[in-house]
């Protein structure tokens, strides 16, 4: 069985604010809540190296909204040079 692509799921921005053992983050959302967020399947293959202050984008679950999936990092537009 396919899964359907962001059929169920609640898409947020969110800024990572602690890195946590197990590839996992402390993401607070734009509305301030904080959420424990994993990197998805298809970025882990990519590797997406995150540090605390990246801006991301979250899906959440409908059935737990404490938990989501970091599914990309967004460019902060700061003149800085981009990271990998």
């Amino acid at each position: 069985m396919q899964r359907r692509e962001g059929a169920d799921t609640i898409r947020r921005k969110g800024r990572v604010i602690e890195l946590l053992p197990s590839a996992m983050y402390r993401v607070e959302l734009e509305d301030m809540t904080r959420v424990l967020a994993h990197v998805g399947a298809r970025r882990s293959k990519d590797f997406l190296r995150l540090l605390p202050g990246d801006l991301v984008d979250v899906e959440l679950s409908p059935l737990d909204p404490r938990r989501g999936r970091v599914i990309g990092r967004r460019r902060e537009n700061n003149g800085a040079e981009p990271r990998n």
